[in-house]
C-alpha cells in the first residue's frame, strides 16, 4: 500500500499563484502565514500538495464540479451594486437547489481581461472542475469575446446561466454602449499616464531644487 506521501501530487510554487491568479511572492507571503503547508526539494525548492490547493480554491475532484456565482461592477463607488448582484445570484443558485457553490466578485472594466477573478474562473473552466456559472447579466463576465466563453463552455460542457436575461438591446444601442465602454477605459488610461507623469516631474524637480539649496 502506497504512502500518504507518495499518494500525493506535488506541484510548484509558480503552479500555484496561477491558480490563485496571483504573484509567486503572494504564495510565499501566505505560505509564511501557514495559509499552506510546503515541503523543500534537495534544491531547496517550495512543492505544494495539490490535492491542498484545491481544497484551498474550493474545487474537488471532478465528479464535485463546482457552480460558479461571478459578480462584477466597474468601479469602486459601485460596490453597493456588486454586494447586490451577489446576494440576487445566490439567492437564485439557492432557490434552484445548486450546490457546490463558489463565489467570486470583483471590481474592473469588462474590457479588462486580466483581471484576479475573471482569470481564476477561466482557470477552473479548462481544468474542467466547474458545472455551471451564473451571472446576473450577459455583459458581468466580459464585454467582448463572449463567443470563446461560449466556446470553452461547450466544448467543457459547462452551463452559461443568466439570472436577469432581459430584453436584448437593439444593434445601435449595443454599438453605442460599446463605443463608450471603449472610450471609457481608453480615457482612464490616459488620465493616469498624464498624472503618473506629473507626480514624476514634481519629484524631479523637488530633487532638483533640494540640490540646489545645498
Amino acid at each position: 500500500m502506497l504512502s500518504e506521501e507518495k499518494k500525493t501530487t506535488w506541484i510548484s510554487i509558480g503552479e500555484v499563484a496561477k491558480l490563485f491568479g496571483v504573484s509567486t511572492q503572494t504564495i510565499r507571503n501566505w505560505s509564511e502565514q501557514g495559509v499552506f503547508s510546503y515541503k523543500r526539494t534537495h534544491g531547496n525548492h517550495r512543492r505544494y500538495s495539490k490535492q491542498e490547493v484545491e481544497r484551498k480554491l474550493g474545487i474537488e475532484k471532478q465528479q464535485d464540479q463546482v457552480t460558479v456565482c461571478y459578480s462584477r461592477v466597474s468601479a469602486n463607488d459601485q460596490k453597493q451594486d456588486l454586494e447586490r448582484q451577489q446576494l440576487e445570484v445566490r439567492n437564485f443558485c439557492e432557490e434552484q437547489q445548486y450546490s457546490n457553490i463558489v463565489e467570486i466578485k470583483e471590481v474592473g472594466s469588462g474590457l479588462n481581461y486580466k483581471k484576479r477573478g475573471f482569470l481564476k474562473l477561466l482557470r477552473w473552466m479548462l481544468s474542467g472542475n466547474v458545472k455551471r456559472v451564473v451571472v446576473s447579466y450577459h455583459d458581468r463576465l466580459i464585454k467582448f469575446g463572449r463567443e470563446i466563453i461560449d466556446e470553452i463552455c461547450k466544448v467543457r460542457g459547462i452551463s452559461f446561466v443568466v439570472v436577469n436575461d432581459k430584453k436584448q438591446l437593439c444593434f445601435e444601442e449595443r454599438l453605442s454602449q460599446d463605443i463608450i465602454s471603449i472610450l471609457t477605459v481608453f480615457c482612464s488610461k490616459i488620465y493616469g499616464r498624464r498624472s503618473h507623469e506629473r507626480r514624476k516631474k514634481r519629484k524631479i524637480d523637488a530633487g532638483n531644487h533640494s540640490d540646489k539649496t545645498r
